[in-house]
């Protein structure tokens, strides 16, 4: 299909990245609780993740399909972790770190926009992808250390998305929502 894609109002990409820094910042701060407790905050994460990649997929990518998968990964994820109830740390920071990794790869631009834009989108890509690594790491990682981790991955995010809107001038694309 050729053409402009759809355009999105301004303020959802705002809300969006204010979403995703003020549940990272709520996953690090809670990672002492118990379990139960850091899966919730971690589903709810993951599902904020899944909804920014599938908004990334809709609006914004130049190729949307990687995108729209990994929206799939991150909700599936999520549905992983609240209905496997005796999931491991081990197996969800395998599964989150191959999340994070692949989000990292993704993040990381072509030749598109411009140059503050690409070394931004790089650096967020590139410390995504560490930290997926960092909870594939061959050490068995806690709950508290994957919710760090995660919860970092999430609050970069969501900046990352926050300093691309204001580097735009704020400004949607115009179409119907204006």
């Amino acid at each position: 299909m050729q053409g402009n894609p759809p355009s999105l109002p301004p303020w959802l990409s705002l809300r969006l990245g204010v979403v995703d820094v003020l549940t990272g910042v709520v996953l690090v701060a809670m990672s002492a609780h118990p379990m139960p407790t850091i899966v919730m905050i971690g589903a709810v994460a993951l599902l904020v993740s899944g909804f920014g990649a599938w908004y990334t997929a809709i609006f914004t990518a130049a190729r949307p399909l990687p995108h729209a998968v990994l929206g799939c990964g991150w909700v599936a994820a999520a549905v992983l972790v609240v209905a496997w109830p005796g999931i491991t740390a081990r197996v969800a920071a395998t599964v989150l770190g191959l999340v994070m990794v692949i989000d990292g790869v993704l993040r990381i631009p072509g030749r598109h926009g411009a140059p503050a834009d690409r070394a931004r989108r790089r650096l967020t890509g590139v410390v995504i992808a560490a930290l997926g690594v960092a909870a594939l790491g061959p050490a068995a990682p806690s709950p508290q250390a994957i919710a760090v981790l995660f919860g970092a991955r999430t609050i970069l995010a969501g900046a990352e998305r926050l300093i691309a809107r204001r580097a735009a001038g704020g400004q949607g694309r115009s179409g119907p929502w204006r």
